[in-house]
């Protein structure tokens, strides 16, 4: 079995991460993507800085990342139109990205453990590693 620095692995990951996200900034789009490479190496985030979204990541002091919107009419210039469609567009990625991720959760957790029991798999650890990372 071929050994896997999990140090360059988890490099790479975050290397293919930096471009996504800087793809993500040129197309003005959120995203949400988990990225898989070998020995149980993962990178996974959410980017909302697309510039008509209105979410934020907001992190807690526990670690744990949650979810706020912002608008404020003054940043619009009295153009409540175009705020209006920015807010329906923001809360329609906040349910999207909660509606088709947990779709697809759910599908890839069935699958997983249908896997899990053909082939008596055990799994290394999946957390993401960053020395980046303060927690």
């Amino acid at each position: 079995m071929e050994n896997i620095d999990e140090e360059v692995e988890a490099e790479r990951l975050r290397h293919v991460r930096a471009l996504i996200e800087e793809l993500l900034q040129e197309a003005d789009v959120c995203g949400q993507v988990i990225l898989a490479g070998r020995g149980g190496r993962f990178e996974h985030f959410t980017d909302v800085r697309a510039s008509w979204c209105k979410l934020r990541l907001v992190e807690a002091p526990d670690g744990s990342t949650g979810v706020g919107i912002r608008s404020k009419r003054e940043d619009y210039g009295g153009d409540v139109a175009q705020q209006k469609r920015e807010l329906e567009w923001s809360v329609g990625t906040a349910s999207g990205f909660a509606t088709i991720g947990a779709q697809v959760s759910l599908s890839w957790l069935e699958a997983a453990r249908q896997i899990d029991r053909a082939t008596n798999a055990t799994h290394s650890n999946t957390m993401r590693k960053d020395p980046r990372d303060k927690r």
